[in-house]
């Protein structure tokens, strides 16, 4: 055992300080033991020497200086799923080795990295609605409600008639009202039936049961006019994919580039903008965000009770592989998405042998290298993200020795069970976790493209461990719900109450002001203890019989606690300004 802790503290301590993916290299193997890794095949003559590097901001750049980017460790709620047939391995295994004798790898060219949404996306609204209006200026849209979970891909605006000028389309969440995603889509956008598009860097996920908005930053004499038409139910249902979402009605604010906050119509303003979207029908796992070393320690110990009957030699192999793949995921690869399986051999050659069968040049260009040599399989994953148009560098698969057994197309489902077998050419791309889910053992990997990397450790999927609720954040949503129902003018209304005073009527024109900007209607002022002349006398004598037993009882409670009331009489003005406060000290003297 204490062999097994010393082993796990030295590649922790690797993982978390080497720079350099050469030092994490396997331990020399004893006789009897697994081979090290083969090495990586020399570069084919006309190779880029490097990959085109995406610029950086300041804060990436601080970022990739410090400690390579943040990590997320996956703790989902999940069940494995076991299924090897005998006899998959070593077919799959002769194909692997009949691609590996297949031809030198051919020499590429720089591929400019062309956005775009992933094929199997839908749009929302598949119908057109004319457009007339261009004489509104803030953001104007509509709010709908998912009828399942989603990744949205791509934003778009009507393009018949063709668009003259490019406009903001912005994403947000109704109750954090959260800026989700934006994109300006304009003349130079793709035309994909009547709308154009603009596909996000990475999808956004969309919640079943929450409420989103859509908006158009508009402004007056725009030269594309756009719809504020009305529809119904039966219209939608032909028009739209009813199935993914709810369409609620329209949406505005007359201020640009802030949350849409007023609601203006049931059923109004259908396609003035649209969204595309891919079904997500698995619910992603609940993550806990770690430091880099919590992240390293927690995954070398999961490996390591995975593979508690081998023999220190294997451990130190499978951890010196994961080792590799953390700093080349951490470390290395940026500017592009990417999943990568640790997992035996033998299960990933039956993926590898599914991804040549679908597109045999191109799928296993990486088999024979290793994990080890990160900086030649980051420019590879970087041509590779470049290819794709979506920035995908796609799966790479690593068995527990270090090997690279392929890099192929991101794995696609076609259908809602995360049991169906993996595709490559159509249908929902599946997540990691469901990949994990395939293993018997082993870990998947994620890199997202804002730097995080996700990982799904089969045994934390096997025993469902799961986070409890945000209370803090919940309440907060409730409390952004409540300020909803404050500015909706058709369900609520402000009543100002105040004193015919000086001080009274400039504390209710900062009151009026300050609701104005919260966007929160005020329908009445109410203005109180107005004197009646004709009952005067009648008032001040019933008035002057309540100060007296209220006085009464404030000189009783001050002589016990051995203080002085002081008596001023009623002013028959405001006290305003100097001569004001003078006279009232004169007041207090004479008392």
């Amino acid at each position: 055992m204490a062999d097994v802790c010393a082993c796990l503290s030295d590649l922790v301590e690797k993982i978390c300080s080497a720079k350099d993916p050469k030092a994490l290299g396997p331990p020399p193997a004893p006789a009897g033991s697994l081979p090290e890794p083969a090495p990586a095949a020399p570069a084919a003559a006309g190779r880029p020497s490097s990959a085109p590097k995406s610029p950086k901001s300041p804060a990436a750049e601080a970022d990739d200086a410090g400690a390579g980017g943040a990590a997320t460790l996956a703790v989902p709620e999940a069940e494995k799923f076991e299924a090897t047939s005998d006899g998959r391995s070593s077919r799959a295994k002769r194909a692997r080795d009949a691609s590996r004798r297949g031809a030198a790898r051919s020499p590429r060219a720089m591929v400019p990295a062309v956005l775009r949404e992933d094929p199997a996306s839908r749009p929302f609204f598949c119908g057109r609605w004319p457009g007339r209006r261009n004489d509104y200026e803030g953001e104007a849209g509509f709010r709908f409600v998912m009828e399942m979970d989603c990744e949205l891909t791509a934003l778009g605006r009507p393009a018949e008639p063709p668009l003259a000028e490019p406009a903001m389309v912005s994403l947000w969440h109704a109750g954090s009202q959260e800026l989700l995603a934006s994109a300006m889509v304009g003349p130079a956008s793709r035309v994909d039936g009547f709308y154009a598009w603009e596909p996000l860097m990475e999808p956004i996920i969309l919640r079943e049961g929450q409420e989103y908005r859509l908006s158009q930053r508009c402004r007056a004499n725009m030269p594309d006019r756009w719809s504020d038409e009305l529809t119904n139910g039966e219209e939608m249902a032909g028009k739209s994919w009813a199935s993914l979402a709810r369409f609620l009605g329209g949406v505005c604010r007359n201020s640009a580039e802030r949350f849409p906050n007023r609601l203006d119509g049931e059923l109004r303003r259908p396609g003035i903008v649209n969204f595309k979207a891919l079904p997500r029908p698995m619910p992603e796992p609940a993550l806990d965000t770690v430091d880099r070393e919590d992240f390293a320690k927690a995954l070398a110990v999961g490996l390591a009770a995975e593979a508690q009957e081998l023999g220190m030699d294997e451990l130190e192999i499978r951890l010196a592989a994961l080792a590799g793949l953390l700093t080349l995921f951490v470390d290395e690869l940026n500017g592009a998405t990417a999943m990568a399986l640790l997992a035996h051999e033998d299960e990933l050659e039956i993926i590898a042998s599914s991804a040549a069968a679908f597109s045999p040049t191109g799928t296993l260009e990486l088999a024979g290298s290793s994990v080890f040599e990160s900086k030649a399989l980051c420019q590879e994953m970087s041509l590779a993200a470049r290819r794709s148009g979506m920035l995908d560098a796609g799966l790479l698969l690593v068995s527990f020795t270090g090997e690279v057994l392929g890099l192929v197309l991101r794995p696609r489902s076609q259908g809602s069970d995360p049991e169906s077998p993996m595709v490559f050419d159509v249908g929902r791309p599946l997540q990691p976790w469901e990949l994990a889910k395939q293993l018997p053992e082993g870990l998947a990997f994620a890199k997202r493209m804002g730097g995080e990397v996700l990982a799904y450790d089969v045994t934390q999927l096997r025993k469902g461990r799961g986070g409890g609720p945000d209370q803090v954040r919940s309440f907060q949503f409730r409390m952004i719900e409540l300020q909803e129902l404050f500015t909706d003018p058709e369900r609520s209304s402000f009543s100002v109450v105040t004193i015919p005073t000086t001080l009274a009527l400039e504390e209710t024109k900062r009151l009026l002001q300050q609701l104005e900007e919260q966007d929160i209607r005020c329908g009445l002022v109410i203005a109180n203890r107005i004197l009646d002349m004709e009952q005067v006398g009648q008032r001040a004598a019933s008035q002057q019989k309540t100060q007296q037993v209220a006085l009464e009882a404030l000189e009783a409670l001050a002589k016990r606690e051995g203080m002085e009331v002081i008596r001023v009489p009623y002013l028959d003005r405001e006290v305003q300004g100097i001569y004001g406060l003078q006279y009232l000290g004169k007041s207090l003297v004479d008392a």
